[in-house]
């Protein structure tokens, strides 16, 4: 189906967002879709180690919405799958969650979700081109400080 790891389906899916909840819609279409555990949206603290002392400090709130789902076909084949992602949108979550469930059991319509992950895996490659490229453009030579001549020798 798609060479996406599938630890990055829901990153290269919100790439996707706006074309996902009408995909999700189609294809459930009488299927079961029920939550194994209740949506949740809200913040969570961002827990981050000092490098030097070892201690825990919080460096902020970011807003997390989770979504675990268990898809019944009107075969009786079942899957189950999940998503959680740094936004405050339950629906979001359940519809990535719903994808998760498609893709990762091979339902039928995989092969539609997993040309979505395929173009926001594209999406998000050319967003790392563009960052790395600006990330190059602000590297400083701090070489031509130095006291030394580039051959090693003191100056004159």
């Amino acid at each position: 189906m798609t060479d996406v790891p599938r630890t990055q389906w829901v990153a290269a899916l919100a790439t996707q967002l706006p074309e996902v909840r009408p995909l999700v819609d189609s294809l459930t279409e009488g299927w079961q879709v029920r939550h194994v555990a209740v949506p949740k949206a809200g913040l969570m603290l961002l827990r981050m180690e000092e490098v030097v002392l070892g201690e825990d400090y919080y460096l902020g709130e970011v807003p997390v919405a989770c979504s675990r789902v268990e898809i019944e076909l009107p075969d009786g084949m079942t899957a189950q799958g999940g998503a959680q992602v740094l936004d405050d949108d339950e629906e979001s979550a359940v519809g990535f969650a719903v994808c998760d469930a498609i893709l990762s059991a091979g339902l039928p319509g995989a092969e539609k979700v997993a040309a979505l992950v395929d173009r926001g895996a594209e999406e998000l490659a050319r967003r790392d081109q563009v960052r790395r490229g600006m990330l190059a453009r602000t590297q400083v030579d701090f070489s031509l400080l130095s006291d030394k001549d580039p051959d090693g020798e003191g100056t004159a």
